[in-house]
């Protein structure tokens, strides 16, 4: 049901979008112009004549010696410059046209080419380079020629409309968009035309590629209008009966349409034909036209379609159908039923498994909790559904038994390699430490064989959740030595050095990451080498080995077999962060002009380098980076974090730096440095009271375990009078800078003067803080 993303939009280019071969369109348009119109109309199929030497007539010519010369007519009126280009252009035209028939495109195209350097204003030229270039697969040509022939014709109906197809093939939506929508502008159109049902077919389609529901809904009225009403449209049959089968505007389709346009009358019509005429998919089909009833305000009508869609055991919404039986109930008034009508369906469908668990789900939040279980145990002997062992996890969970909860959890994991399905209830017992203990304790109770890899990963991931780190690590490695498995030793190697990193372990998580790259299991696919060999020399490097930092990035550069953006700008980084600022910059400059193609990479590259001339203590030259990049990225997130960031710390732009944090804030309302970002700029906005939130939330996530984010906490928490926590947030943030002293050398001085000056007995004056950091 969802608005389609704009891969979809390739559909747009096949079926019946061009409605026939490029040429064919090519050779059956009607030509501008009666010096081209005669050009069509003479022999395509004469030879082209060689080119001759010319031949000096200025003296006349002898056919015979002895006959009188011959003289050359002269005409009344000579050609004009122009005159005589437009005779070039028509010639070339001509052999074209002719090559063309001949099925010789790529010499065509070069005659038509020829034709256009000697008129570039004739429209019946440029329609065929374009024509031709669609034929060659030359789509930025088409678009070049489709932008010139609008200049030529701005009112050009067909160039537009060629515009915008070509614009949506290369990804351009709204550009795309607005050439159709000028192209409808352009002329007075039949609303009941074949030409205006194709133009909103294609509208439609973008509409939805942009989610914009409203618009798609009334482009494709027109078309679901032609569809039923072919004879007032005059709309051919077979172009009605592509229509009706094109994957973009069959009657699921357009259904789906009207309903995310909440147009819920049209929906109910298409849904209905839809089944009428046995299109799509019926299972989804019965459930949406289900909930266009139950929009329409027919909770009664919507009641006998889903009970339909329970009737034919159809399983194709999953869950969903059952949420939609509880919401139809409760806007009857009968919610009572829900759980009664559950269990009627379930005992019809036992194999239902989705069911089973919904089932079951309802009843444990009802309490049912031995009903529950004993309707999980019954469908779980049928499945191995992780889905399922998550619910009877709750189940257990409820009951206090960490015993059976262990064992659960480790079955739902096994289910699919994956802890997918347990996540929430990972996190719920996390928050209950007595509860977490249990299950651990049931953990070291088993016996070596019952202890196996499932068991060790999900106690490792759980004790991890409940910051039980040195646990955490235990488990990690006993995980390692109870598997084989490479994409299970890669992903234990990869978090337990996530969990050493977290401590500022970075010599051990080195050394977790390079024991996975020796590991005879390492799978060697790219992606997993570029991430391993990432990490690795990030640790390397924080941990004060430099060099070993660059062999770990050579090594993996060596092993991806091509240049990689990602290990180049953390080579790149290294340099930056061991302070061999002439490399780093000359490396991330390298970047930026290699990858030029890449808006990420390049963004990046200029952010850290932005980053590295602020460091060297040039602010000027930092921020114009950013400045340019902002520019082009007005809305990237990352770039507006910065670049506020720099505003605020300079004390400068404050209005606007506030602005631009908080669009990096809407993206990610959880990222530790764009929370810090708006805390240190309320705090030059001096909006103490509002900084704070912001900076205790940053510094109490794992990633805001950073030196810079206590210091601003410490600087708040000084504004508004709260000495003792502002020295406490200095000392951590001491604490943390140290741990990378070389990166940190300023900020070490800075928080040793002020935890030197707020020294003295309770009650004594302190001086103020500068403004500046």
């Amino acid at each position: 049901m969802g608005i389609m993303g704009h891969r979809s939009v390739l559909l747009f280019l096949t079926g019946i979008v061009f409605l026939g071969n490029p040429l064919e369109i090519l050779a059956d348009e009607t030509l501008h112009g009666d010096q081209l119109a005669f050009a069509v109309e003479s022999d395509d199929d004469a030879p082209v004549p060689p080119e001759k030497p010319k031949v000096d007539l200025s003296n006349g010519l002898k056919i015979q010696p002895n006959e009188d010369k011959l003289e050359l007519l002269k005409p009344i009126k000579p050609r004009s410059a122009d005159e005589q280009m437009r005779v070039e252009a028509l010639t070339w035209f001509s052999v074209g046209r002719m090559r063309l028939k001949r099925g010789q495109n790529q010499t065509a195209l070069e005659a038509f080419q020829n034709a256009y350097k000697h008129d570039p204003q004739s429209v019946a030229i440029l329609e065929s380079l374009i024509a031709m270039s669609i034929t060659l697969n030359r789509v930025d040509d088409a678009i070049d020629y489709s932008k010139k022939l609008v200049e030529v014709a701005p009112d050009h109906f067909h160039s537009l409309q060629i515009l915008g197809r070509h614009l949506a093939q290369q990804g351009k939506i709204p550009e795309a968009i607005k050439m159709l929508e000028r192209a409808i502008a352009t002329v007075e159109f039949n609303k009941h035309s074949e030409n205006y049902v194709r133009l909103m077919r294609d509208l439609g389609i973008l509409y939805r590629a942009t989610s914009n529901a409203p618009k798609a809904s009334e482009a494709y009225e027109v078309v679901f209008d032609a569809i039923e009403h072919p004879e007032q449209y005059d709309l051919p049959d077979n172009v009605r009966r592509q229509l009706m089968a094109d994957v973009m505007t069959n009657y699921e389709q357009l259904g789906d349409t009207f309903y995310q346009g909440k147009n819920y009358k049209l929906a109910i019509s298409a849904y209905q034909r839809a089944i009428e005429t046995k299109t799509g998919n019926i299972g989804n089909v019965i459930y949406h036209l289900a909930k266009a009833y139950l929009e329409s305000g027919q909770p009664d009508k919507a009641m006998e379609e889903l009970q339909a869609y329970f009737d034919a055991q159809r399983q194709t919404q999953g869950r969903a159908a059952y949420k939609l039986l509880g919401v139809i109930l409760e806007a009857q008034g009968k919610s009572d039923q829900f759980l009664p009508k559950l269990r009627e369906l379930a005992e019809r469908d036992r194999r239902n498994e989705k069911l089973q668990f919904f089932l079951a789900e309802t009843l444990l939040s009802a309490d049912a909790l031995d009903e529950a279980e004993q309707v999980l145990t019954q469908a779980l002997e049928r499945s191995k559904d992780p889905e399922g062992f998550a619910v009877l996890a709750g189940i257990y969970h409820k009951q206090n038994r960490p015993n059976e909860l262990l064992h659960t959890l480790a079955r739902a994991y096994a289910g699919r390699n994956q802890l997918n399905a347990i996540q929430a209830e990972l996190k719920a017992i996390a928050e209950d430490k007595e509860l977490t203990a249990s299950v651990i304790a049931e953990g070291r109770k088993l016996n070596e064989e019952e202890f196996d890899f499932a068991h060790a990963y999900v106690l490792a991931n759980l004790a991890e959740r409940a910051d039980e780190k040195a646990q955490a690590e235990e488990f990690y490695r006993t995980a390692l030595s109870k598997t084989r498995v490479a994409e299970q030793k890669n992903s234990v190697y990869l978090e337990l050095s996530d969990l050493l990193r977290s401590q500022r372990k970075f010599d051990e998580a080195a050394e977790a990451l390079q024991q996975g790259v020796d590991d005879p299991a390492f799978i060697a696919d790219l992606q997993t080498r570029v991430l391993f060999y990432y990490w690795l020399s990030y640790n390397l490097e924080l941990a004060g080995q430099t060099e070993a930092a660059l062999k770990a990035i050579g090594e993996g550069m060596k092993l991806a077999g091509r240049p990689n953006a990602i290990l180049k700008l953390r080579e790149a980084w290294v340099y930056y962060h061991s302070e061999r600022n002439d490399e780093a910059i000359q490396r991330f400059e390298a970047i930026i002009k290699d990858f030029a193609s890449d808006a990420t990479i390049v963004r990046s590259a200029k952010s850290n380098l932005s980053n590295l001339y602020v460091q060297m203590g040039d602010q000027q030259k930092g921020e114009e980076i950013l400045e340019e990049v902002y520019r082009k990225h007005p809305t990237e997130p990352g770039v507006n974090n910065d670049l506020g960031y720099l505003y605020a710390d300079q004390g400068k732009n404050l209005e606007q730096a506030e602005k631009m944090i908080r669009i990096a804030i809407e993206s990610d309302p959880d990222n530790a440095a764009y929370l810090d970002s708006m805390g240190w700029v309320l705090y030059k906005r001096e909006k103490f009271e509002e900084a704070l939130p912001y900076l205790k939330k940053a510094s109490e996530d794992d990633l805001g375990q950073d030196g810079t984010i206590y210091d601003h906490l410490g600087d708040v928490y000084q504004r508004l009078e709260k000495i003792d926590l502002a020295v406490e947030a200095w000392k951590k943030a001491l604490e943390l800078s140290k741990v990378d002293a070389k990166s940190n050398k300023k900020l070490i001085e800075r928080l040793n003067e002020k935890l030197k000056n707020h020294q003295s007995p309770p009650g004594e004056l302190r001086p103020e803080r500068p403004d500046s950091p």
